[in-house]
Formats: C-alpha cells, sequence, structure tokens
C-alpha cells in the first residue's frame, strides 16, 4: 500500500481516491449533449406512467401518515393485523364523510342557485357599468388606440425622409469652478 521514495530511502503512503481524480480528469462526465435529452426522457416516462405513479405515491403518503398510529395501537395491545383494519375502517369511513358533506353541500347549492339567480344577475350588470367611464374603459380605449397605431401603414412610414440628427459636444467648465470656489470658501 506504500511506495519506497529512492531519494530519501522513506515509504510513502499512497494517495487514496486517486482513481476517481484521474477519471474525473479524463472527462468521464456525462457529456452536455446527453442532459437535454436525459431530462426529455425522464418528464416524458413520469407524464406517460402517471396512472400508475400517482396511486403509488398516494399509498407511500398514507403509509407515512398511518404507520405512527398503527404503532401507537399496537403498543396499546392489538396485533399489527387488527391496528391496521382498524386504521383502513376509519380512513374510509373519514373519507367518505367527507364526501358525503361535500355533495350535500354541492346540492344545496344547486337547489338554492334559482333564488340567487336575480343577484348574480345584478352582479355581473354592475360589473359590466363599472367598466364604462372608469378606469377599466380608459384602459380598454388605450390598447385599442395603441393596437390602431400599430397597424397602421408601415410604408406611409418609411417613405418619409427621416430627420438628421446633429451631435454636438460644448466643453462646459462652468461645473468646475462652482466646485473649485465651493472648496475654497470651505477651506477658507
Amino acid at each position: 500500500m506504500s511506495t519506497f521514495n529512492k531519494t530519501s530511502g522513506a515509504r510513502r503512503p499512497k494517495p487514496r481516491g486517486s482513481l476517481a481524480r484521474a477519471s474525473a480528469v479524463r472527462g468521464d462526465k456525462l457529456p452536455s449533449v446527453l442532459i437535454l435529452p436525459t431530462l426529455i426522457l425522464i418528464i416524458a416516462t413520469l407524464y406517460l406512467g402517471q396512472a400508475f405513479l400517482i396511486p403509488v405515491a398516494l399509498s407511500i403518503l398514507l403509509t407515512f401518515l398511518l404507520t405512527p398510529v398503527a404503532d401507537a395501537l399496537e403498543r396499546l395491545g392489538l396485533g399489527r393485523l387488527a391496528s391496521v383494519m382498524i386504521i383502513v375502517v376509519l380512513a374510509f369511513s373519514l373519507l367518505a364523510a367527507i364526501g358525503w358533506l361535500v355533495t350535500v353541500q354541492l346540492t344545496t347549492v344547486a337547489n338554492e342557485l334559482p333564488t340567487y339567480r336575480s343577484n348574480i344577475r345584478e352582479k355581473i350588470s354592475d360589473i359590466r357599468g363599472a367598466g364604462k367611464g372608469g378606469a377599466l374603459e380608459k384602459i380598454r380605449e388605450t390598447a385599442e388606440e395603441v393596437k390602431e397605431e400599430f397597424s397602421k401603414d408601415e410604408p406611409a412610414a418609411a417613405a418619409s425622409k427621416p430627420r438628421e440628427v446633429v451631435v454636438q459636444s460644448e466643453e462646459s467648465s462652468t461645473f468646475w469652478p462652482i466646485c473649485w470656489n465651493g472648496w475654497l470658501q470651505a477651506a477658507w
């Protein structure tokens, strides 16, 4: 595991991990050309496998959530099978109760919807009326004007001769004396 040093006559330890460093130097990394196809393949696999993967993910989630409850029931003296059966019955009962409550609420809203019809129509007319003459109407008009400006005939604008622009530089020394005088006044 060590090599002999000819100049000093002492043994020195062989460096560890030299193979890993050598492979990194050679460039055994995944080429960057393969990164995008690999990502596309992973995303396509997840998309196509979602019918199978979603139930598996939900079962894993339920396992993590219900395992502590099963362990607590086992510590109370129930067997593993009895505790799991109790938890499954309770979990499905809870899901059924939630489904029943949602169904009752949706049925109630659907039955009372005709009584709310006039109120809904009034709210819709208020929303339409708020847009006239208000900020929404001004925004809509401005957007239409901008759209019309963009849709104007382009060749007509190109036919006119562009103005000639002349750039002149002026040397301004008015700034330095003010600073110099201000510095002199502050110093004295």
